[in-house]
């Protein structure tokens, strides 16, 4: 029962965020661990290399919260050219880390227009336990 009313209110968050992510950019207003924060952003990055490989993909991407650095830092990692200023050709990232109450955390990230991430999250645990991710692809 807890299971089923966590991926609804994730649901419920998502549908109210969807218009929010370029509205709110880089936004995050609840404060996480560091292994939370770890495991969010090698999770996102470990999607987005799926995505668009990093040969040749310049990203662009405001490390202005913890969330955004550890996020940077992990793309990095995995060999993508980064910068924080718009630069023609690159692809923009977007990000929403927010509560949506009963300490249940919601992260939303977006990759230029045609991809958008989710996953709802515990924010009572030291670690990430999540419910599934959802990955929205669209077609230009």
């Amino acid at each position: 029962m807890r299971k089923d009313r966590f991926s609804l209110l994730a649901a419920a968050a998502l549908l109210m965020l969807s218009g929010c992510t370029t509205a709110t950019r880089n936004h995050q207003t609840v404060a996480l661990s560091h292994e939370a924060t770890d495991q969010l952003a090698a999770h996102y990055a470990q999607v987005i290399a799926r995505e668009y490989p990093p040969a040749g993909c310049i990203l662009t991407l405001s490390q202005e919260t913890p969330f955004g650095a550890t996020l940077w830092s992990a793309l990095q990692e995995k060999g993508y050219r980064l910068t924080e200023r718009p630069l023609e050709g690159a692809t923009d990232i977007s990000y929403v880390v927010d509560s949506l109450g009963e300490g249940i955390g919601l992260s939303v990230v977006s990759v230029g227009s045609t991809l958008r991430m989710s996953r709802s999250f515990s924010l009572t645990e030291p670690t990430v336990k999540t419910a599934a991710m959802t990955v929205e692809r669209r077609v230009e």
